[in-house]
This record gives structure tokens, sequence and C-alpha cells, in this order.
């Protein structure tokens, strides 16, 4: 919905150079990511722990006032939600890729 609104907003107005994150302001760490898709797909995912990458951040949340002001738009799905339309997305995808 956030990515629609922008381009509604782009439409109707003049070009123009916009960095915005489309984020719920809520910080979710890769483990509990994981944990979460796991738990509402009913699936399991083989990972692993590993050392830190050089340049990975510690935490990264986005601010999303900016898009709020600007397009009038606030997240409304949750994690539950968003991992749930990803895998629903990607299975399709994949039975699109069989036909």
């Amino acid at each position: 919905q956030g990515h629609v609104q922008m381009l509604k907003f782009l439409g109707e107005n003049d070009s123009q150079l916009l960095t915005l994150n489309l984020g719920t302001g809520f910080g979710t760490s890769v483990l509990e990511l994981v944990n979460t898709f796991c738990s509402v797909n009913k699936v399991k995912v083989n990972y692993s722990f590993g050392e830190r990458r050089l340049g990975d951040s510690e935490c990264s949340v986005a601010n999303s006032e900016l898009s709020n002001s600007i397009l009038g738009w606030k997240a409304e799905k949750t994690l539950n939600d968003m991992c749930i339309d990803s895998w629903r997305w990607q299975k399709n995808l994949s039975s699109q890729k069989e036909n």
C-alpha cells in the first residue's frame, strides 16, 4: 500500500527525488523474522549463525515519519501479515514458473 501511495503521489506532483522509508518504526531481529516466518507459514527454514560481517549494523529501524506526513500513509500490516504475504507471493511465483 505504501508503494501504491508513492506512485499516486508522484503522478500527482512534479518530478522530484524523494527518499522515504516505508517501515513500521519497530525493529525486528533476523532471528525473530525467521522464527515468525516459520511459525506463521508452518515451514522450516534451515539457517546457521555466523560472525558479523564488516559493515553490518547492530540495529536499523526505518523512520517512516516523512512517509506518514507526505503520503498520509502508515504501515498497517503486522510482521505476521508480512511473512504470510511474502510466502504466498513466492509460492505464486514458483507455480507460475512451473506452468
